[in-house]
């Protein structure tokens, strides 16, 4: 959508546009049948307006894998507000042990994801990029995972699937946000590899993509 003609200024409406469109298909999806789809509506609408407030702030290049996994994030999100269309909640609210590990997960997430990018600091893109100066990251999370922003991004939407008791979110999480992943990381370790060379292959040797021990 961004031309390398169109300056920051001109393009100050797109991140706007982005927010309405991921709102209203989420509201849509919804029907704003409940408070969960409203709140589904609204983190949506920030989590696309912040997305693409930093992609114009970043270098102009194609990126179509982040296409990709911006895009099923959002089909989890409306696959949430589907199976929320006709949920009441009452009071005092039921809590389910799903929901409560949901909560968990989603706040693991979150606070996991700000470590890594308060370690990666001026080295994070929403793009993917490799900066002249780029240097190999491996304090904080980094000295055991190489992606812990992604097992933390994966932690929060495997929560939200299991706080909103949503089967179908949990399919889209895993059929296409996850699959998406998976081809960001081989992209990201490619260029990496290119770029670092063998510093990169011995951090990859002793460190894990996502999960400590497991993969």
């Amino acid at each position: 959508m961004r031309a390398d003609a169109i300056d920051d200024r001109d393009a100050s409406w797109l991140p706007l546009v982005h927010a309405v469109v991921a709102a209203s298909a989420i509201a849509i999806s919804g029907a704003l049948g409940s408070i969960q789809v409203w709140i589904l509506t609204l983190a949506g609408a920030i989590v696309s307006y912040w997305l693409a407030r930093r992609d114009l702030a970043e270098p102009a290049t194609k990126d179509h894998v982040a296409t990709l996994l911006r895009l099923s994030f959002l089909a989890v999100l409306c696959a949430g507000a589907w199976d929320n269309r006709d949920r009441t909640v009452g009071w005092p609210p039921e809590i389910t042990v799903g929901e409560i590990l949901g909560l968990v997960l989603i706040a693991a997430g979150m606070w996991l994801r700000h470590r890594a990018l308060a370690v990666l600091g001026q080295h994070y893109s929403v793009k993917l990029l490799v900066r002249d100066d780029h240097q190999l990251v491996e304090d904080g999370p980094y000295r055991l995972l190489r992606h812990p922003n992604y097992t933390g991004l994966a932690l929060v939407m495997a929560g939200t699937a299991l706080a909103l008791r949503s089967p179908l979110a949990l399919v889209a999480v895993l059929v296409l946000w996850l699959p998406a992943l998976m081809l960001r990381i081989a992209q990201e370790e490619n260029v990496l590899r290119l770029h670092l060379g063998a510093a990169y292959e011995r951090y990859a040797e002793r460190t894990w993509r996502l999960v400590p021990g497991v993969y």
